[in-house]
């Protein structure tokens, strides 16, 4: 029986490896693409935080593959709705409600490979990548994206800089965390406070 033992094991080990990634968008000729190939084709580079690189379209949505080493910085696409599906690595999505006077709300989600993100357009959000290597993921954006719908202000940065804050303080613990932050009328940054999901 042991010496079957071996041969057991590389064919479950085996079993347990991941398939070469492919992304298949539209039919013939479409685009078809192995997802190693296309990062080795499309490196991030040395000094590179994040880059994004369209990869095809249809008729109501773009498509583009997002590779952050670090992190985004916070934003909102007043006119697309966007899906992102987490392809490798971890990290964090941060959504925000947009601000009601000086206070506002939102999530934190720790995300992996095979998660998905459905951003309504008009929502603050911003991914953090925790892990050592790049986060890559596919982003589609209804209706297609056109390269200008991308906000970002002195108030959303301040959003940014004090949740982000919070989240280094909680040492980035595993779970949802939800948000709640505002601010004085004379003060220029925000104060924000988190708990876990669900929580008291």
């Amino acid at each position: 029986m042991f010496p079957r033992l071996p041969l057991l094991l590389v064919l479950v080990l085996g079993g347990c490896a991941h398939p070469q990634a492919r992304i298949i968008i539209g039919a013939d000729p479409g685009v078809r693409l192995e997802l190693e190939s296309f990062l080795a084709a499309h490196p991030l580079g040395a000094a590179e935080d994040l880059k994004a690189v369209p990869v095809g379209a249809i008729a109501t949505t773009s498509y583009a593959i997002v590779q952050v080493r670090t992190r985004e910085r916070a934003h909102l696409h007043a006119d697309h709705d966007l899906t992102v599906h987490v392809l490798r690595g971890t990290g964090w999505i941060v959504l925000l409600s947009a601000p009601s006077g000086s206070m506002f709300s939102g999530t934190a989600h720790p995300l992996g490979p095979g998660d998905l993100v459905s951003i309504p357009r008009g929502t603050i959000h911003w991914f953090v990548n925790t892990g050592r290597e790049p986060a890559v993921a596919l982003a589609c954006f209804t209706p297609p994206y056109d390269g200008r719908d991308l906000e970002t202000n002195p108030n959303i940065n301040a959003m940014d800089a004090a949740v982000m804050l919070e989240l280094r303080s909680t040492r980035l613990a595993p779970g949802t965390l939800e948000l709640k932050g505002g601010r004085s009328e004379s003060a220029t940054s925000y104060s924000v406070e988190s708990r876990p999901a669900g929580g008291p």
